[in-house]
């Protein structure tokens, strides 16, 4: 019985790592749609932005998200914070989305 218990322990153990194993290497994919038309307006992959329209990926890199005075401390107290920085993806799906593009038609998957 012990011997039994033991291959079970070491079965759930290597099960376990397994599994943590696949979803941390798993590339983390999300898609901000425009769920009439199916178009994926931006898509993050992991820590890389994509943008599939080009007007606002322009104005993303070009102005920029403009944090509110009250939320700066969350974004190291910078005013606004543009693509090509690490806080970029939570500014824009936190801030950005909900003031220009909260609407049922836009939707992130």
């Amino acid at each position: 019985m012990k011997r039994f218990n033991k291959i079970l322990l070491l079965f759930i153990i290597l099960s376990v790592l397994g599994i943590t194993f696949f979803y941390s290497h798993k590339e983390h994919t999300m898609k901000l749609v425009n769920v009439k038309s199916g178009f994926v307006v931006v898509e993050y992959q992991d820590e890389k932005t994509v943008f599939h329209d080009r007007m606002l990926e322009k104005e993303m890199t070009i102005r920029g998200i403009i944090i509110p005075p009250a939320l700066r401390s969350e974004y190291g107290g910078k005013a606004s914070v543009r693509l090509n920085e690490k806080e970029f993806q939570k500014a824009f799906k936190e801030i950005y989305c909900k003031q220009a593009l909260n609407s049922p038609s836009f939707k992130w998957e």
